[in-house]
């Protein structure tokens, strides 16, 4: 049998679900040298209802193996700070992270993304760290489409 297109995209077993994308309503103030949790109180879409209170949790039958990134657009308030934007599986867990050296005291965007094996149950949410002083991280109020966690299910 000759494969087509349509053969082959029908065989791989259905959709890349869950999907969420959520965004911060407003701006969040971030203390120095306190590891804190990045509040994503809108959802842009939620396939299973598997996103609430800030963090992703597997569904149940939906174990597999994830996309996962996020966008932080933050304001440290001086030159040359020192900052980390983490992903973490159960909390403790890092899937992925990125410490950033800033330029200005302008707004910055750090973006970090990976690909993680989750279980059902597992979760993931988004930790950022200011090590020098605090710092705001900008709502989608001052930057649409800025600030983000994006997560879909690959296989």
């Amino acid at each position: 049998r000759k494969m087509t297109k349509a053969n082959f995209v029908s065989g791989i077993g259905g959709a890349n679900t869950p999907i969420i994308r959520a965004v911060p309503s407003g701006n969040q103030s971030i203390s120095a040298s306190t590891n804190t949790t990045v509040v994503f109180n809108t959802e842009v879409i939620d396939t299973d209802s598997a996103f609430a209170s800030n963090t992703f949790t597997v569904p149940s039958g939906k174990a597999g193996k994830y996309f996962a990134s996020t966008t932080v657009i933050s304001n440290p308030g001086v030159d040359n700070a020192l900052l980390r934007v983490q992903i973490k599986k159960n909390t403790s867990t890092d899937v992925c992270y990125g410490n950033y050296r800033t330029c200005s005291d302008q707004d910055e965007t750090l973006t970090v993304f990976g690909i993680v094996d989750l279980s059902e149950g597992d979760t993931l949410l988004v930790n950022y760290y200011s090590y020098q002083n605090g710092s705001t991280i900008r709502g989608n109020g001052e930057y649409t489409g800025g600030t983000s966690l994006n997560i879909f299910k690959l296989i």
